[in-house]
């Protein structure tokens, strides 16, 4: 099943706007102003009709938190876009101390990774959450990435917003899952005894993209 995976933000006074991709080539594109990144990611990957699976997570805040405020916006959000593109969309609330101690992130982890399954695909956004969130994310993806049968990484995203929070004048669109391949690429370096892993990566990136522009299915 597909499955995106998103962090309800702490921000006040959302501002919906329009995400575009840094990538001209990117089918990562969302033309309705919106507030959440992981938009792109079910509006170019889900296919009309197609039963999928939201994960949020959610920090327990007190009653009147911006966090509980946001939570009705982006089921609203995703109701939209689901309704439009007629999904059968299940929402999934992962709820977590407002804390950022190490047994909490820890809690967040196991119950994350307990909805990643064999043969998922799965996509990402990184772009909202205290800073230890994207951590734990990523901990609970390469996790599963080596110990589920065919799990795939679709996307990860990250939305960054042009001017003010307050005043935004629209936000660019990251893929930034390369960097995660990248990673399991350092290690293996590091195995290997390679001295040289930046100009080895950027090899390995350059040969990834001529056999992209080679391809003719793309």
């Amino acid at each position: 099943m597909k499955k995106f995976v998103a962090s309800v933000p702490f921000q006040p006074n959302l501002v919906p706007v329009v995400y575009t991709p840094t990538d001209s080539t990117s089918p990562l594109v969302y033309d309705q102003p919106h507030d959440f990144p992981i938009l792109n990611a079910v509006n170019a990957y889900a296919a009309e009709g197609e039963s999928i699976e939201m994960i949020i997570l959610l920090p327990v805040c007190p009653e009147g938190n911006n966090c509980m405020k946001n939570m009705p916006l982006i089921r609203s959000q995703i109701q939209t876009l689901t309704e439009a593109k007629h999904l059968d969309c299940t929402i999934t609330v992962l709820t977590y101390d407002d804390s950022e101690e190490i047994e909490v992130m820890l809690r967040l982890y196991g119950d994350l990774l307990s909805h990643l399954n064999d043969n998922d695909e799965v996509y990402f956004c990184v772009t909202y959450g205290t800073k230890p969130v994207p951590l734990v994310q990523m901990m609970a993806l390469r996790y599963a990435f080596h110990a589920r049968s065919n799990l795939f990484v679709g996307a990860i995203v990250y939305g960054k917003l042009h001017g003010s929070v307050r005043n935004p004048e629209g936000g660019d669109l990251f893929d930034v899952t390369s960097l995660f391949y990248m990673e399991e690429l350092s290690e293996s370096f590091w195995r290997m005894g390679i001295s040289d892993p930046e100009e080895k990566m950027k090899a390995f990136m350059l040969s990834e993209r001529e056999g992209k522009e080679d391809d003719p299915s793309e």
